[in-house]
């Protein structure tokens, strides 16, 4: 039988399992040091070396201009089972088309799976150890021996055969790719000592040369290119972690790099040390297209990920001294070259009042270089901290200002047009959407592929899906181990329903959130329960739909995700533009204000040459525009159709709903409630709402906790990803009095307290299903702020009040349950809902030390 493995690392405080460790971890800065064991997943091949030559293919075609911080690191395994061996002749978990096995195989079977986090920064001896203790080996002062809970025996070690374990890791800023090659030769006895050779390959995409090493050659490696490589892996942990659409199936974040105050100063120095390579690490498609002004600087060398890493690093500080530590190194080591990234770390600080210190730095900046590319970008940060402050006006003449200054950029036409609608100048709105730089790639986008890896996991199991076949529960638990706690010999972070009974009951989800999985509940719904999601809203938000196209093509990606597409991509940020001034005036007013502006494209036929100077004063809608009305018109009308039906729905059915409606802004109240409703109906047949979790801690955020901030620099944008809070602006814009009723209704309703940190329980400990040993930065966030709001103690109290609470005690009847639940409780049953939590659960506990870790960062 394949057992799961466990991996010691430094891990971070949450993940400590014995409190007598607790003061070492908080306290230890040696790298190395093994403090903990975490689980690995071990996806098996369907084709020897198949993963290794898709890494290679896809290296091949980086090209220097890349938007992307490059592949995640591989880990591949090569075990020798013997050519007449069951195990190598028979692969349960194939797709139907696969081949026969070729003779070069020669009895050997690949596992692999992905990882983000590792820290570099020791050089070979960090790699050597990974993939030592990946497989269960340990390093004794007398030579390598298996560890006691390893079963050698299902390695497939016959013949004399060797084991061979490859890590590759890509670093962006050098474009080069390290290869580390262990290569195993098992003893007969577990007594005896195991023989490893260690073998070293470097490729420069940029040179095209190969240089190889051994394990004394190696430490010929410059120490900037660990220190690279290092920043490289925690660049792609929160590109993968914290957007699920760019992470593969088997992915691994690991918290070596944040496992306390100290670790995490040392990353942000790392990352610092290389800010003027930042634009290597590539963008948000958000943004746009890469564009310069006169001083011949790009856009991207100040708004790339690895300004991105840097504010994530910031925001996990609740004391904000990890951010004036950064702030300080900035300065010291660039001067006035990175002010606007200063700006952002200033937006990104907790727990610090720095309206005084943005405005003044906007205006020595100003002051000094009022015509270059980041005082541009410092004038867009100053519009958006006016339109937070309801200085319409004064706002749209500093966004025309930058327009002028980067006529190609495309966030600086993107506040422009909003501050026409702030202003009730829909004419002039219209015209600026109509002059924004949508990119749409021209490239054809591979939808088998995760950043052009192919997904072989994700592709195989919807192929077999198809037929009927999917994954067995024991080849599924054989590739995804559920995370277990060394110490304490239970599971770790886990609910029970999320983690065991969702698969025995529901074969076809047996996956991940991630890649192709995350463009919509429908993507991983059976066709029964297809069968009953509305028809008109099917057909805008399926992926098939003309916006789920039009998105993913903007995004440059095969696909996108109902949850934010319409901030993941120039199109998507358009859409959002629309939707808005739909919201404030009405349909009816918004096409009649794009008929005064537009002139229709066969005006100039009907004219029979006579000059009307009115006609040719007027502009012609871009054909993506237009095709952008057509889009919002069928949203709002199916939206329109479902709501005057008066029907029961399925759960599913009421998330499309919710999840369409809040994107096009039909119905907030109404919208949520749907979402609510869905979330609810799924909790009590025992299941989880992904996508329906998700967003209601997304509305929280934008609603409840945006507010939290000490400093009032713009609290309708998320510094981290740049979204923008439209759902919110729209809802100021009526009057603050609104507002405050609107979020009032909220707390005391809809997402209370105990419910958030409900949603917050379960979403963190379906990541950790998945070995996401970082939450991502929804949770964190939320986490984050709701200690600021409330208090880090309040909030450990009420966890545990939440976990009694939907805990399940089979004496007694849930008592003071969430109200919706009880819609979908079946007659005549006396423990109908199904409860959240049971008692062996781990989650509470894993939260706790979450808290804990949180703290510790702070002090």
């Amino acid at each position: 039988m394949h057992t799961s493995l466990g991996v010691s690392f430094d891990l971070p405080l949450p993940l400590a399992q014995s409190f007598s460790l607790v003061a070492s971890i908080a306290s230890s800065s040696q790298r190395g040091k093994p403090i903990n064991s975490i689980t690995l997943p071990w996806i098996r091949e369907a084709k020897f070396g198949h993963t290794l030559g898709i890494r290679s293919n896809v290296l091949s075609s980086l090209s220097n201009g890349s938007t992307r911080p490059g592949p995640a690191d591989l880990v591949h395994w090569g075990r020798h089972y013997g050519e007449r061996s069951s195990t190598f002749t028979h692969n349960e978990f194939a797709p139907p088309t696969t081949v026969s096995h070729s003779k070069e195989e020669d009895g050997y079977v690949g596992y692999f799976h992905f990882c983000n986090g590792i820290d570099y920064t020791s050089g070979p001896a960090m790699v050597e150890e990974y993939l030592l203790k990946a497989i269960g080996l340990e390093s004794r002062p007398d030579g390598y021996f298996w560890s006691s809970n390893t079963n050698v025996a299902s390695y497939g070690v016959y013949n004399n055969k060797q084991m061979v374990l490859t890590l590759c890791a890509y670093n962006i800023f050098g474009r080069q790719e390290l290869r580390a090659r262990l290569i195993i030769l098992v003893a007969k006895s577990r007594k005896l000592p195991v023989t490893v050779d260690c073998l070293y390959n470097v490729t420069s995409q940029l040179l095209k040369k190969l240089h190889n090493y051994n394990r004394y050659t190696v430490t010929e490696l410059p120490e900037s290119f660990w220190l690279e490589l290092a920043v490289s892996s925690i660049v792609r942990l929160f590109y993968s972690g914290d957007d699920p659409s760019h992470q593969l199936c088997g992915t691994v974040s690991l918290p070596v790099q944040l496992q306390s105050k100290e670790v995490i100063t040392n990353a942000v120095d790392r990352i610092i040390d290389l800010l003027s390579k930042g634009h290597l690490t590539g963008h948000r498609a958000s943004m746009g297209a890469p564009t310069a002004s006169g001083d011949g600087s790009k856009v991207f060398r100040y708004k790339n990920r690895l300004v991105d890493a840097l504010k994530r690093l910031v925001l996990l500080d609740l004391s904000g001294k990890i951010g004036d530590h950064a702030i300080s190194r900035i300065e010291t080591a660039y001067g006035k070259e990175f002010d606007y990234v200063i700006c952002q770390l200033y937006r990104a600080q907790h727990n610090k009042n720095n309206d005084q210190q943005f405005l003044s730095l906007v205006h020595t900046h100003l002051g000094q270089d009022s015509t270059l590319t980041q005082a541009a970008l410092l004038m867009v940060e100053q519009v958006r901290f006016l339109v937070a402050k309801g200085h319409y006006s004064v706002a749209l003449t500093i966004a025309a200002r930058a327009v002028g200054i980067l006529p190609l950029d495309f966030d600086a036409w993107y506040h422009l047009a909003l501050c026409y609608i702030m202003e009730r100048k829909f004419d002039q709105a219209l015209q600026t959407i109509n002059c924004l730089p949508v990119a749409f790639t021209k490239l054809r986008l591979a939808e088998d592929s995760v950043d052009d890896v192919y997904d072989t996991y994700a592709m195989c199991f919807m192929e077999r899906m198809v037929y009927g076949q999917g994954i067995s529960m024991d080849s599924f638990e054989k590739f995804f181990p559920p995370p277990k706690s060394e110490f304490l010999m239970c599971d770790e972070g886990s609910i029970q329903n999320l983690w065991y009974l969702e698969f025995v009951r529901r074969p076809h989800l047996r996956h991940p959130i991630s890649g192709p999985f995350f463009q919509s509940p429908l993507s991983s719904a059976t066709p029964i329960e297809i069968s009953a999601v509305d028809a008109h809203i099917m057909k805008v938000s399926s992926p098939s739909s003309k916006r789920h196209i039009l998105s993913s093509q903007s995004r440059g990606n095969p696909w996108t995700s109902v949850l934010d597409f319409d901030r993941t991509s120039t199109w998507g940020r358009a859409y959002d533009l629309i939707t808005t001034i739909v919201a404030i005036i009405g349909w009816d007013s918004t096409v009649q204000a794009k008929a005064n502006v537009f002139r229709k494209g066969d005006d100039e036929d009907n004219k029979n040459y006579v000059v009307d100077h009115l006609t040719c004063s007027r502009e012609e809608c871009q054909p993506w525009l237009d095709l952008l009305f057509l889009v919002v018109y069928e949203d709002i009308r199916a939206m329109m159709v479902v709501s005057s039906e008066d029907n029961n729905r399925s759960a599913l059915s009421w998330n499309m709903i919710g999840l369409v409606g809040w994107s096009c802004k039909y119905n907030l109240k109404d919208s949520i409630s749907s979402i609510v409703t869905s979330v609810a109906g799924v909790a009590a047949d025992g299941g989880f709402d992904y996508f329906g979790t998700v967003k209601l801690l997304e509305i929280y955020n934008e609603f409840v906790l945006s507010d939290v901030e000490s400093s009032s620099i713009d609290r309708l944008t998320c510094v981290y990803d740049g979204r923008s809070y439209s759902n919110k602006l729209i809802v100021q814009s009526i009057s603050p009095t609104v507002l405050e009723e609107f979020e009032k209704q909220l707390v005391d309703g809809y997402l209370t307290l105990e419910l958030v940190l409900l949603y917050l329980m379960k979403l963190v400990s379906w990541n950790l299903r998945w070995y996401q040993y970082i939450p991502s930065h929804l949770a964190t966030n939320t986490l984050v702020k709701l200690c600021i709001k409330y208090d880090l103690v309040y909030i450990r109290l009420i966890l545990r009040v939440v976990y009694e609470t939907y805990k399940q005690q089979p004496s007694k009847k849930t008592s003071q349950g969430f109200s919706v639940l009880r819609l979908f409780a079946t007659k005549g049953t006396k423990n109908a809902p199904a409860a959240d939590f049971a008692e062996a659960d781990t989650v509470v506990e894993y939260m706790e030390r979450l808290l804990s870790w949180i703290e510790s960062i702070h002090s």
